[in-house]
């Protein structure tokens, strides 16, 4: 639209211009009504392309509220996305932090379980399952099993009583190995 504005000025000067530099002879002897009325033509030239460049500013600047505002939507748009996406992660949190903590209460109850499991068993008969007489390969894997030893010790020396039990001479050693890893 600015630049509609410029051809109408533009096109004006050159009328202008044009009676001024090429007037016939004739033309410049005319009397002043015609000069008058060049001067009019340049005048309401002048005046129309005033209107349009307001015309022009106008439309520009409203474009310019229509954006502002399509902006300011937008803004709104997106802290309402960032405000739920707050919501959602911090609920999720919590529900995560709920399940660890049950999770937590569930481990304690096993350890608690398993102390009292293993507090229950009376030294002197671990001693009798312990030999090669009084062996008893179910209550020697519980021992084993509720025992605070790491879990691969566990299954190494439950896997040697397995293959111990078969042979006296192999169950000896074994056992030997549990008390010597049990501090018995």
């Amino acid at each position: 639209m600015r630049m509609v504005a410029w051809v109408v000025i533009l096109g004006a000067f050159c009328v202008g211009a044009y009676f001024l530099i090429f007037a016939s002879p004739e033309v410049s002897e005319a009397p002043d009504s015609t000069s008058e009325a060049v001067q009019d033509a340049v005048n309401d030239a002048v005046e129309a392309v005033g209107d349009a460049v307001e015309e022009v500013s106008d439309a520009v600047d409203e474009a310019v509220d229509d954006a502002a505002a399509a902006v300011e939507e937008a803004s709104d748009a997106v802290d309402e996305a960032v405000d739920e996406a707050v919501e959602n992660t911090a609920a999720a949190a919590e529900e995560a932090a709920e399940q660890v903590e049950e999770m937590a209460d569930d481990a304690a109850q096993a350890v608690e379980d398993a102390i009292d499991d293993a507090s229950e068993i009376d030294p002197d008969a671990v001693a009798e399952f312990l030999t090669v007489d009084g062996f008893d390969k179910d209550k020697v894997l519980e021992l084993i099993d509720n025992s605070s030893l790491d879990p691969i010790k566990k299954t190494a020396l439950s896997n040697a009583v397995e293959q111990a039990a078969q042979s006296p001479e192999t169950l000896k050693i074994a056992l030997d190995q549990l008390k010597a890893e049990l501090g018995l």
